[in-house]
């Protein structure tokens, strides 16, 4: 049978949104899961720290708290005090939680990386996700499974201890004990300086590519892959990025930007090329059906990794807290709304539906000689 390659071009209307409107209520309206990595801070800087986390993200991640050195730093000798903080916060708040994460070569104690024994080590590493995914099933819609696994520059694995004592199957294994230890929560290879397909990160993107492909072919549980995009001003390649996330899509994988910081200088013209990146890769998430989770490294600029002058983040200040324009390039991309979609040989293009919002379709449906073959009813 012979298949007709066709173009629909789609108008789509959605809520009036109006300009009061928080990021966190922008997010919800698109089914978008915006979070914050979260360190909470103390004394007079607590109050509006938790504030613009609640009113402005729907997502929380704990940015060290459930790591390995903090979570078991002795083993079989668990403490979920600060990271239960966190997580009791969210929830209490309606936010989401995601989770950060099960195994990483690094901020692990040294009677894990001391391990020389292979099944050892596979068995405390099984443990160990056993009993952190088991405290908070049900409550982790997503977690970073495996951490970093990559070498920079390379397609090849970094050779840290996990690879050296176990293998390269040592993922495999982490997937594997995740799914089992709590089958309803996603599960994602998150690791960084491989966004794009250009550049200094075209190298070590295709590696990660090749790693989750590997992954769905021999039917290990992972469901999607996690772009850190820790970056400078102007430091990417919005169209590379794209790219990189249609060829994981096409997969059947998800995409989540998981650890998002711009750093730049203090001046109004830097303020306002950082807003510009900020909207470039939330109009990519927009633009992409399964980017179903954007997180920037922190709330504001003080609690940063990259420190207070790095200006990396979307707010500013600790007693008061206030939007920088970054926050308006969130908002203008989040309430884009056109776009067009291509049916090709019988492969269907996607509309993203969002869980909190709705939206009809006005359109026609054409041949790719421009000829109009059936309009599409409004309900």
């Amino acid at each position: 049978m012979k298949r007709i390659a066709l173009l629909i071009a789609v108008s789509i209307s959605m809520p009036a949104l109006s300009g009061a409107q928080t990021l966190r209520q922008l997010a919800d309206s698109r089914g978008i899961h915006f979070g914050a990595a979260v360190t909470l801070p103390t004394g007079a800087n607590l109050a509006p720290y938790e504030s613009t986390l609640s009113q402005q993200f729907n997502t929380s991640v704990c940015e060290n708290a459930m790591k390995w050195q903090n979570t078991e730093g002795t083993r079989n000798v668990f403490n979920f005090t600060a990271a239960d903080a966190i997580v009791d916060f969210t929830l209490s708040h309606g936010m989401y939680m995601r989770g950060h994460n099960f195994v990483w070569h690094s901020q692990v104690p040294g009677w894990v990386s001391n391990i020389t024994n292979r099944d050892t080590l596979l068995a405390v590493m099984k443990n160990h996700i056993n009993q952190l995914a088991g405290h908070y099933k049900g409550k982790i819609y997503e977690w970073d499974v495996v951490n970093e696994a990559i070498a920079d520059g390379s397609t090849g694995f970094r050779t840290s201890f996990w690879y050296q004592r176990i293998g390269a199957d040592f993922i495999d294994s982490a997937f594997v004990y995740a799914h089992r230890a709590d089958p309803n929560a996603l599960l994602v290879y998150n690791d960084y300086g491989a966004e794009g397909m250009t550049g200094s990160t075209a190298t070590k993107s295709t590696g990660v590519y090749n790693l989750v492909s590997g992954l769905k072919t021999r039917g290990i549980p992972i469901n999607g892959v996690g772009l850190q995009s820790h970056f400078n001003l102007n430091g990417f390649d919005t169209a590379s990025i794209g790219a990189n996330m249609s060829r994981i899509e096409a997969l059947g994988l998800n995409i989540s930007i998981t650890e998002l910081d711009i750093s730049t200088s203090n001046t109004t013209a830097n303020l306002d090329a950082q807003k510009a990146n900020y909207k470039s890769l939330m109009t990519l998430c927009v633009h992409h059906p399964r980017c179903k989770t954007f997180i920037t490294w922190g709330v504001n600029d003080a609690q940063s990794w990259k420190g207070a002058g790095a200006v990396a983040l979307l707010f500013t200040g600790t007693t008061t807290i206030t939007a920088k324009p970054a926050a308006s390039g969130i908002s203008e991309a989040i309430s884009g709304v056109s776009s067009v979609w291509q049916v090709a040989n019988g492969r269907p293009g996607v509309l993203r539906q969002s869980h909190l919002g709705r939206f009809e379709l006005n359109g026609s449906m054409f041949d790719l000689r421009g000829r109009k073959l059936v309009a599409l009813p409004v309900p």
